[in-house]
């Protein structure tokens, strides 16, 4: 089944077979890819294993995290706040959540659920990444030049995160520092 998953495609599982855990697992393989088959057939699969174990993070995380690839963010965000009723401590939910957020231009909103976040989990490249997005929006630049240095010092050569990087100093008006950051991407 695991390695259909990481392949992106969906198993089929046996009729007989049917559990909780024969329902969840298949439904991974959106974590790998966007086929709309494999979308759909996953979307079934979740509701059913909901039904058989309600108190499981899972089901609505993955389906929050179709609904935002979908686009649908309003599906995505009620979503992230059942698996995060389910779980308080799923922070891929939280981070899901956020970035949602931050493409509903809910700046606010995202800062606060990061800087939550934050102080919980282990450092993250991405999460920090996330938290300077939220706070250059807001113009707050030196919170957000804070958090890209974070996540800079995790993963150096993101991309994304050395351009919000030069973006913050060109706000800031520090040119010699925006070039400087130029060349790193």
């Amino acid at each position: 089944l695991f390695k259909q998953v990481q392949e992106g495609r969906f198993p089929t599982v046996a009729q007989n077979d049917v559990s909780f855990l024969t329902l969840i697992i298949p439904p991974l393989a959106v974590l790998y890819t966007n086929k709309p088959d494999v979308v759909e057939n996953s979307i079934e699969a979740l509701d059913h294993a909901e039904s058989l174990n309600p108190n499981s993070v899972l089901p609505p995380y993955l389906k929050g995290l179709i609904a935002e690839r979908k686009g649908d963010t309003a599906a995505a965000l009620a979503e992230y706040a059942r698996a995060l009723l389910v779980d308080s401590s799923c922070y891929p939910a939280a981070v899901g959540k956020a970035r949602v957020l931050i493409a509903e231009k809910r700046y606010g909103d995202a800062e606060s659920v990061i800087d939550t976040l934050v102080p919980t989990i282990p450092p993250d490249a991405s999460v920090f990444r996330l938290q300077a997005e939220a706070r250059f929006a807001r113009g707050s630049y030196d919170g957000a030049n804070e958090a890209v240095a974070r996540s800079l010092q995790l993963a150096p050569d993101n991309v994304a995160a050395l351009i919000l990087s030069v973006k913050i100093y060109e706000a800031q008006k520090n040119y010699t520092a925006a070039l400087g950051g130029l060349s790193k991407v």
